[in-house]
């Protein structure tokens, strides 16, 4: 409806029926398909929230059903092989064959060809992400086209307003429904990762889809209100509604929400959230709690149910950061000792990494395959970052000696010397390789507070660790385990290494045969682990378990000199100009194989795709399950 040319209007040109003394009463009547619930099926939209539940509910029951059947088998398996570890020919094949198929060309495959945590360059100074696998990209896709379709299954043959009025509904439903796997799957403290063993990177996939969905329905429902309101009474009833109608406060704040998450939708974006983390985060942050209150105010304004859907969501939010502050707590301050924090030592490398330890003021029980969000405020303020855990050793507060014990026996030993319970402390030590932004100044910085006098750059500081996150893989009912690391994925690799020989000595594992693969730009970077791996070295039956291969692509041995060096035993191998070739690698070990096979990858995207298809070859010919360690957001 438009102003007809023979009604007065006011001086300020706006129709007298959009005046404050009749709004109350004659907005609704004058545009009813822009208020309420007028021209909504309620009872198709509700259908469409629980189908869509469902779903996801389905989803995670597959993912609980086949994680804990996968964890039963490998608790079967080492079982039987303890009383026999050397006579494991029977767990080396596939007991079927369809699941060697699923693995080869759904669960392991990339969604084409190679590539998966390749990054996608459009220029060598702008990478616009990753691509999901195929088994994500199957669920994404079944929820996508589920999604579209009910967005789009409205009432054709009713009149046009009544048509937008329903697609602004069903849209605004399916929005609000998507803020809750958006958040809940963003949470570092997701209780489902623990219950599915599922990791955060895979989360954090589904985390950015679900977000794009909420954003993209947020917009079509604002739109929708948008077109019918203008429709029927032009700009002036669209200000109106906004800013004096009876509704204007839910509108306006619907607005804020639907205008921050369009701001987010290009914010998050690969090139723009990696180029600039740190700015990221906290601008991300602040425009998702604008999302959150925005929505929450939108729909309580107006008497809507779903405001409790949005009250759920600030819960698990809140509970989120409560757990990280639980977590900070436990690990760096105690309050009987008066320490606040945990003294951290950091030493910066010329191949341009750091190595951070943290003495922290808990103690932590090592597991591998965990990474922590650490804070250093003298170098990045309020600010954390994630690294895999290199190392942890523990010592007795009492005795102050920091010495990793070497088998399960000595972790529960206590001097006789000394008449005292043990008051036990870990250190965790991270490996920071300096790229952009908070890594880079980290390693500058340190450079320049370091005491110019000594060879080694070391500053001592302060600072917090907040976890102790993932570590859920469990690789002792495995007869061969391989553990590929590029660059800094080593530290993902190293502590697999103290485990299983561990394990293996004290007759706990299957493991008959671990091979570490790490590929390294130059031999420098050997240093980052040097008291890590002497200890490994140094522990009791590692030659009869332990194959070590690294490959040095640039090197600078001279030429003409032997490209490989091996150690007396031969289990130490160093190639120089040579990269790791995965494909012959794990044809070597499936040719020689001890039992069942374990192959764990951490490193640069197109290296852990060159050792994920050469996996994905090999599954058809013995019982092989693959790990990735990826951090991709």
């Amino acid at each position: 409806m438009t102003s007809s040319s023979s009604t007065p209007l006011t001086p300020d040109g706006v129709d007298p029926i959009y005046t404050n003394s009749t709004l109350d009463g004659t907005f609704g009547s004058l545009f009813p398909f822009s208020v309420g619930l007028n021209g909504v099926d309620q009872d198709r939209n509700y259908l469409a929230i629980q189908i869509m539940g469902t779903l996801l509910a389905i989803a995670l029951a597959f993912t609980l059903i086949a994680r804990w059947t996968h964890m039963f088998v490998n608790w079967n398996r080492l079982m039987a092989i303890l009383s026999n570890p050397e006579r494991q020919n029977y767990w080396k094949q596939n007991g079927n064959n369809w699941f060697p198929w699923l693995k080869k060309h759904i669960i392991y495959a990339p969604l084409w060809k190679k590539r998966h945590n390749e990054e996608i360059s459009l220029s060598k100074a702008v990478n616009v992400g990753t691509l999901p696998g195929r088994n994500h990209s199957i669920l994404l896709f079944i929820y996508g086209v589920f999604t579209i379709v009910w967005t789009l299954t409205l009432p054709y043959d009713k009149p046009s307003r009544e048509v937008i009025a329903s697609l602004r509904g069903r849209s605004g439903l399916i929005a609000v429904f998507n803020l809750f796997p958006t958040i809940v799957f963003a949470l570092r403290n997701n209780p489902l990762i623990w219950v599915i063993h599922v990791s955060y990177d895979t989360f954090q996939l589904f985390h950015r889809w679900a977000a794009r969905i909420f954003i993209i329905e947020a917009l079509i429902h604002a739109l929708s209100w948008v077109g019918n309101t203008r429709e029927a009474g032009g700009w002036t009833a669209v200000r109106i509604g906004l800013s004096e109608g009876p509704h204007a406060a839910s509108y306006a704040w619907g607005l804020v929400s639907t205008f921050a998450g369009f701001i987010i939708l290009f914010q998050a974006w690969s090139p723009i959230r990696h180029a600039f983390y740190e700015t990221f985060l906290f601008l991300h942050k602040t425009l998702v709690f604008l999302v959150l209150l925005g929505t929450l105010l939108h729909l309580k304004l107006d008497n809507l149910p779903q405001s409790m859907w949005l009250v759920a969501v600030f819960i698990l939010w809140g509970y989120d950061y409560a757990m990280r502050f639980y977590r900070i707590y436990k690990y760096n301050i105690s309050i009987r000792r008066r320490k606040w924090s945990s003294r951290v030592t950091v030493e910066a490398f010329e191949t341009e990494a750091c190595r951070v330890t943290f003495h922290l003021n808990g103690y932590w029980k090592a597991r591998p395959g965990t990474h922590v969000h650490a804070y250093l405020p003298q170098f990045a303020h309020l600010q954390s970052h994630p690294f895999s855990v290199a190392w942890s050793e523990r010592y007795d507060l009492n005795q102050r000696s920091e010495k990793l014990p070497s088998t399960t026996q000595d972790t529960e030993w206590e001097d006789p010397k000394f008449d005292h319970k043990p008051e036990w402390r870990s250190t965790v030590s991270l490996i920071c390789r300096a790229r952009t932004g908070f890594t880079r100044d980290l390693w500058e910085k340190v450079h320049l507070l370091a005491n110019p006098k000594d060879d080694r750059k070391i500053v001592e500081t302060w600072g917090y660790v907040e976890g102790f996150y993932s570590g859920h893989e469990n690789l002792s009912s495995y007869g061969d385990v391989v553990l590929f690391a590029g660059g800094v994925g080593i530290t993902h690799q190293l502590m697999f290494c103290k485990q299983l020989i561990d394990g293996f000595n004290q007759g706990t594992v299957a493991t008959q045969r671990i091979t570490l693969v790490w590929a390294i730009p130059s031999e420098k970077n050997l240093k980052w682990i040097v008291p890590w791996m002497n200890d490994i070295l140094s522990m009791e039956n590692r030659p009869n378990l332990l194959d070590i291969k690294i490959y040095v692509t640039r090197s600078t041995r001279a030429p003409g000199r032997n490209p490989a060096e091996k150690s007396k035993s031969g289990k130490v191998q160093v190639f120089h100009q040579e990269r790791a070739k995965a494909d012959e690698i794990m044809k070597e070990v499936i040719r020689t194989r001890k039992g069942a096979v374990a192959v764990t990858v951490c490193g640069p995207g197109v290296f852990a795709d060159a050792v994920r298809d050469a996996v994905r070859w090999q599954v058809d010919k013995g019982l092989i399950d693959f790990i990735e360690e990826a951090f991709t957001y």
